[in-house]
């Protein structure tokens, strides 16, 4: 008997061993499979004829727990619709082929180690709309009898998508006082000679099958525009990563009070630089990494006649180097938690001697509000209010811009509303099994949902408390412990 009893004792040894052993290999495995994680799938992608490429940032839709490099592969279903590339290795562009509409499957695969995720989604490549706008409206126009000529440059007032010419027709009421003609994007309104009178136009612009119409009058009139230069241009030096440099042309031009002035702009080297016009300014805009020299002319009209000068650009190249080291992660706060401040030079980087200048938006401000200030941005949550929001970080040098773009959500803690609430320190962060808190006494320890559901309770006693949370799912929790008359709250991603 007492044999027997050996055997089934040595028996249940060996197998108990082999589950345990099993269970290793089975959790190792859980563990392995946590550093590869696809966030979210990717969406079908719009692809316009006419652009050189399309971009998708692929670490908003993979990441890696614990900071590994992802390698990606990209399956096309059809490589005549659109080519797909991988750029600085985490970027994928899709560039639109021939000019039809048709549609590709592509899927995405993500391999760190010996893990794998993929995504798959539409790309469709289509025609561009029109999209033809109204910059401004076409102010009534005064010009001087006999013959002269106004020059109105459409581009100073209508826009369309860059594939889509826009052509023009006018109605003229009053063609015994006005000729108007087109070319190279410019009206010319000529006076007939020997008469005086108001007319007016109709003016049709058409892109596609889009038109604007606008109307003005023009009058004409037998006195002198006596227009005239008050002040000489200044040569112009700029560095190849400005941004436009204005120049108000109030400061230069005047005119008899009886007609209004116009300008038009040219740069004689339009590689290397060309002139907009907005609100009575002239704005020089340069050419991305070129630096040279160009003669810019500037025409100032009143009532037809036309008064030229001109002064010089020259533009050094200047190397700079903008850099977006990393997305901002996605962020979490409660509805009564005070401002959440994040260091933007953590994200944002540049050659030395440059300051980056930083624009910032909310999707919506009645759940948030976000502002700027130097480095640091500052995220106010409005009281009492929960939901998700996404927030866009601009950083720019001149020209030069690099975009982040991150998710906030609001949760909901029950009783923290009336009450002071200090921070509570949750660590390790992001959770796997277990997290940490230190209290100060006995207590509790609450853990809510970002919607505010509370899921779990735990008693704490003082000092160091390990708080076991395997059974979570992933996502964001918010942490309250209560100690004796105080409250913190803390946040926690369990991965």
């Amino acid at each position: 008997m007492n044999k027997e009893i050996l055997i089934k004792q040595v028996c249940g040894c060996m197998l108990l061993a082999m589950i345990i052993m099993m269970n290793q290999s089975v959790f190792a495995g859980v563990s392995a499979t946590r550093g590869l994680e696809k966030i979210k799938e990717i969406p079908a992608q719009d692809v316009e004829i006419g652009i050189e490429f399309l971009r998708i940032n692929l670490d908003e839709y993979f990441s890696s727990g614990e900071g590994e490099t992802i390698e990606y592969e990209i399956e096309n279903g059809d490589v005549s619709v659109v080519e797909s590339t991988l750029y600085d290795d985490d970027q994928l562009r899709l560039s639109p082929l021939g000019t039809e509409e048709k549609s590709a499957t592509i899927t995405i695969t993500a391999s760190l180690g010996e893990e794998e995720l993929s995504s798959t989604f539409v790309a469709s490549v289509k025609q561009p709309k029109p999209d033809l706008r109204l910059l401004e409206s076409v102010s009534d126009q005064i010009l001087r009898m006999n013959g002269n000529v106004l020059k109105l440059n459409m581009l100073q007032y209508f826009t369309s998508h860059p594939t889509f010419d826009i052509s023009y027709e006018t109605l003229v009421v009053g063609e015994n006082l006005i000729e108007i003609s087109f070319s190279n994007g410019m009206m010319d309104i000529v006076s007939t000679k020997g008469n005086t009178g108001l007319a007016a136009v109709r003016l049709t612009a058409t892109a596609g099958d889009e038109s604007l119409t606008e109307e003005f009058t023009v009058e004409v009139k037998d006195v002198v525009t006596e227009i005239e230069q008050i002040k000489e241009f200044d040569d112009v030096e700029m560095q190849s990563t400005d941004a436009a440099y204005e120049l108000d042309m109030s400061e230069y031009f005047t005119c008899n009070a009886a007609y209004e002035l116009s300008y038009v702009g040219y740069s004689w080297n339009t590689s290397l630089a060309y002139v907009s016009m907005e609100e009575g300014k002239i704005k020089l805009n340069v050419a991305v990494n070129q630096e040279g020299e160009s003669r810019i002319t500037v025409d100032a009209f009143a009532g037809g006649d036309v008064l030229k000068t001109e002064f010089q650009l020259t533009v050094s190249k200047t190397e700079i180097n903008l850099v977006k080291v990393k997305d901002i992660p996605a962020q979490s706060m409660h509805e009564n938690e005070k401002d959440l401040t994040i260091d933007l030079s953590e994200y944002f980087t540049c050659s030395e001697g440059y300051t980056i200048i930083y624009e910032e938006s909310v999707s919506d401000t009645a759940i948030a509000t976000v502002s700027v200030d130097e480095n640091i941005l500052t995220i106010a949550c409005k009281a009492d209010t929960i939901g998700t929001v996404d927030i866009t970080v601009d950083a720019r040098i001149g020209i030069y811009k690099e975009t982040s773009i991150f998710e906030l959500m609001i949760g909901k803690v029950e009783g923290v509303s009336d009450v002071e609430v200090a921070q509570l320190d949750v660590y390790p962060n992001p959770v796997s099994n277990y997290f940490v808190v230190d209290s100060p006494g006995v207590g509790s320890v609450e853990i809510y949902t970002n919607q505010g559901a509370l899921v779990s309770t735990y008693e704490v006693n003082r000092n160091r408390n390990r708080i076991e949370v395997g059974d979570l799912v992933s996502g964001i929790y918010f942490v309250k412990l209560i100690s004796g008359d105080s409250i913190s709250v803390g946040k926690m991603l369990v991965k």
